[in-house]
């Protein structure tokens, strides 16, 4: 079994928490729960507007972050994700917020999106890009 197939099986079992894996590794599972996720989300509201622990406290349920939480076996809110994957008030924003992507996102779109906001200031191996960007592209 592949590494990037490691993270996935424990991504689908519900125990890629932040105990378990390196925030790689929970980034990796994050990028491809959403990418396995073709469905319909709503994006995050207001994000900029909303005081940082009214928006930590808001569920996931119904929202981009829906895969996200459940893949890495955190509650359901949005703190709880940002946690895992130490994603600030300005990545969420950037990631995922309805002024950027407009009312609703598809989980490819969340992953591409995700992967882009965290490339550029997390300091991702060359192979770890790569495994990221193969599934990103269906190769």
């Amino acid at each position: 079994m592949t590494q990037t197939q490691n993270v996935t099986a424990l991504a689908a079992s519900g125990q890629a928490t932040r105990a378990l894996l390196t925030r790689e590794e929970r980034i990796e599972a994050a990028i491809d729960s959403l990418r396995k996720d073709r469905r319909e989300f709503e994006t995050l509201r207001a994000v900029e507007y909303t005081d940082e622990k009214t928006l930590r406290a808001r569920t996931t349920d119904g929202t981009i972050l829906e895969p996200v939480a459940k893949a890495l076996g955190t509650a359901h809110t949005h703190g709880a994700v940002m946690d895992a994957l130490d994603l600030s008030v300005e990545d969420l924003h950037k990631a995922f917020c309805e002024c950027n992507f407009g009312d609703t996102m598809n989980g490819d779109t969340g992953a591409w999106s995700l992967f882009h906001v965290l490339s550029p200031r997390r300091s991702m191996s060359p192979e770890q890009s790569e495994r990221i960007l193969r599934g990103l592209d269906g190769s």
